[in-house]
């Protein structure tokens, strides 16, 4: 039941994050939060290229959780590291979201928006007696 909070195991972990409203740290930021012991923080960077294996599904290849770019972030804060120099991790600002006033669903409004019609010419004498011998026809 639901009366303690939702239970773990029924949200996926997308929706529970969601729900938690919290933001995952960054690489650089996880890693700063073990920036007071430099072992430590060496440790934790070789944890991070440790080669894992799945082990729900064995059969399989196992690789390496990092992008190219998290790769190339830990060996920027390892030579840092290593020389004694381990900077703060930057917090990234949030995109400021302009609001027009309109609510969320506006766009699945289609009569509130206003196309102009087209304008429809005038048909010939010859299209409209074409026109309703096909009406007969169908009749």
């Amino acid at each position: 039941n639901f009366m303690w909070g939702f239970p773990i195991f029924y949200l996926p972990s997308d929706l529970y994050r969601e729900l938690r409203r919290d933001k995952p740290l960054t690489l650089e930021q996880e890693l700063y939060l073990l920036a007071d012991d430099v072992d430590e923080y060496l440790a934790a960077i070789d944890d991070k290229r440790k080669i894992r294996r799945n082990w729900l599904a064995p059969w399989r290849e196992p690789k390496i959780q990092l992008t190219l770019n998290e790769e190339l972030e830990l060996d920027r804060l390892e030579r840092a590291a290593r020389a004694g120099n381990i900077a703060p991790a930057p917090v990234p600002r949030e995109e400021e979201t302009v609001d027009d006033g309109e609510p969320w669903y506006a766009y699945f409004q289609l009569e509130s928006k206003e196309e102009p019609e087209p304008e429809q010419k005038e048909m010939s004498e010859q299209r409209r007696e074409n026109v309703d011998l096909i009406r007969q026809s169908l009749n």
